[in-house]
């Protein structure tokens, strides 16, 4: 694949894929939270048009997962990058928290003020507890990408795939304990995908060459379809109870969706500038600012019920727009948020804190290896 990385080392491709999944993720919730999706009479056109929609957008956490394989993947493990989102979270839980607080009186207590030093253990958020566990298996996922041969891993990770997305499905069942995708396990194998993806160089070709950046964008729009074809098809004539499983994270076509859109933007020949690094490097505190519980219950829970009034057309771009401006105002909080970290040097302090951690690692592995064992 001919990428276009800049000199910072970012990919403007993938960071523009941040963007996109970050944007669908905001819809997801004003469209599902807000009160809109599954409120339509089944068959109607309004069904049909949220169902679609539906189809597009549900594969946004998977998109992020493939991301982080894809960006990790041979990259140095550095300790620092949890420190600085640990910090990121409790940040926002906190102000947040104290805002509300005082704003509102009685929407929250001092036991809840204290837990948002504690965002894992708190459930804040579903994604960042999922991910900090993630983090700490990155290097030895590397080294199975790394190390693994191609056509093995390639062979394993579908024959997964298969097991997970389809008879797990099927089954009407999580039978694997996946928790429909909302689980570290699962981004632990999506992480995988992204990896093997950007470490083998894998592409569609034909007649030995790679395939232009547009085929992978329709080839999304047509599992999107068909999708929501399966869906629909087991809706009518077969189980309606397992239509719900199609909707998972873990379904094989939310999964092959993620797959050619994350082909799609690292394909893309264009060249980066200061604006498309920043909206990636701030799309992750859109996530934690309008999906704090204060936030998200103030504002988005059952807030766009109005919606299901409108014509279904007018509706989803009603919703588009909301998420939009939605988008807009955390990203710029999360920008004034990394300025006011940059000025209290909190950067300096994760770097200081690595190295540390780093110095300690090299005593004990030094300890060791002038006391070798006998075997």
């Amino acid at each position: 694949m001919d990428i276009k990385i800049n000199k910072s080392g970012r990919n403007a491709g993938i960071d523009l894929f941040r963007v996109l999944s970050m944007l669908m993720v905001a819809i997801l919730h004003v469209y599902g939270h807000g009160g809109y999706y599954g409120s339509q009479e089944f068959f109607s056109l309004g069904w049909a048009l949220s169902s679609v929609f539906n189809c597009l957008i549900i594969i946004a956490v998977n998109c992020f997962g493939l991301i982080t394989g894809y960006v990790n993947a041979g990259r140095k493990f550095n300790i620092k990058n949890i420190f600085s989102l640990w910090l990121q979270v409790v940040f926002i839980c906190i102000v947040t928290s104290l805002v509300f607080y005082f704003v509102k009186p009685g929407s929250v207590s001092i036991k809840g003020i204290l837990f948002s030093f504690l965002p894992v253990f708190s459930k804040q958020y579903w994604y960042f507890s999922a991910y900090f566990l993630l983090f700490f298996f990155i290097p030895l996922l590397n080294v199975i990408i790394e190390k693994t041969d191609k056509k093995l891993i390639v062979s394993v990770l579908c024959v997964i795939a298969v097991l997970t997305g389809v008879v797990a499905t099927f089954a009407g069942k999580d039978i694997f304990a996946l928790v429909n995708g909302y689980s570290t396990v699962w981004l632990m194998y999506v992480y995988l995908v992204g990896g093997v993806i950007k470490k083998h160089g894998l592409c569609i070709r034909i007649k030995g060459k790679p395939v232009k950046a547009h085929v992978y964008l329709l080839l999304y729009l047509a599992n999107s379809l068909f999708s929501f074809i399966v869906s629909t098809v087991y809706l009518l004539v077969i189980n309606a109870r397992i239509e719900a499983g199609f909707r998972n994270y873990n379904f094989i076509l939310n999964l092959t969706g993620a797959v050619f859109l994350l082909l799609f933007f690292a394909n893309l020949k264009i060249k980066s500038n200061k604006f498309i690094t920043m909206l990636g490097i701030t799309s992750f505190g859109v996530y934690l600012i309008h999906d704090n519980d204060l936030i998200r219950h103030e504002f988005i829970s059952a807030k766009f019920t109005f919606l299901q009034t409108y014509n279904p057309f007018v509706a989803i771009l009603t919703i588009i727009g909301i998420s939009i401006a939605i988008y807009v105002i955390c990203t710029v909080i999360e920008y004034l948020r990394q300025l006011l970290f940059k000025l209290l040097r909190i950067p300096k302090f994760t770097a200081w804190c690595q190295k540390k951690i780093e110095n300690v690692y090299h005593k004990i592995g030094s300890k060791k290896e002038s006391n070798p064992t006998d075997n």
